[in-house]
């Protein structure tokens, strides 16, 4: 088969070489494989926290968006996704918004995230500063993203949780006592089952 082209120059229909065509389609065949070896192979490693590996990948997400709320409902969805740590995140949540708040009411939102765009995320947007979503499962979705991508996923223990979210200063504005909101919480993952009613 035969190619050609238009020369603006000499303003005629010109053959093209062969070669030429050859070796242009080696090189974007070697751009391709070269771009995909290097994104599988670094692609995830670097950066301090835009990571996200394959082990942290969330479970798919689950067909329960007609189930209606409940606490119960909202700490077993926690396990169903396995969530890291669901009695604390569980309490973390009721602790923030008491599924009452504002924030709960209005965005969907029990854990205060704010807009998420810097990382994978399920947010509709924000209001008011603050993710939202439509339904209380696509937050829990959120908070497990954000765990993933921050490496809450990789942490072993309750207690080294705990150290984070003490290191990182987590509180609300009605006790901003670090101490106080730590203890808080763990008294809710203690007591869970009353929390739970």
């Amino acid at each position: 088969m035969k190619l050609y082209r238009w020369d603006s120059k000499s303003l005629k229909i010109v053959k093209v070489s062969s070669v030429k065509i050859f070796i242009s389609i080696l090189l974007v065949l070697f751009w391709c494989f070269v771009s995909f070896y290097v994104g599988n192979t670094y692609g995830f490693k670097y950066g301090k926290e835009s990571k996200i590996m394959e082990e942290d990948v969330i479970v798919i997400y689950q067909e329960l968006q007609n189930e209606t709320f409940s606490k119960r409902n909202f700490y077993e969805y926690l396990k169903k996704i396995n969530i890291k740590f669901p009695e604390l995140v569980f309490a973390q949540a009721y602790k923030e918004s008491g599924f009452k708040s504002y924030l709960w009411r209005h965005n969907r939102n029990p854990f205060g995230m704010k807009d998420a765009s810097r990382r994978p995320n399920v947010q509709n947007g924000t209001q008011e500063g603050f993710g939202y979503y439509n339904t209380w499962q696509e937050s829990i979705l959120d908070y497990a993203l954000y765990q993933s991508y921050i490496g809450l996923s990789k942490l072993k223990t309750e207690e080294e949780y705990l150290k984070y979210l003490k290191e990182k200063n987590y509180y609300d504005v009605n006790h901003p006592d670090n101490e106080k909101y730590l203890k808080d919480i763990k008294n809710i993952r203690d007591n869970i089952e009353k929390y739970l009613d």
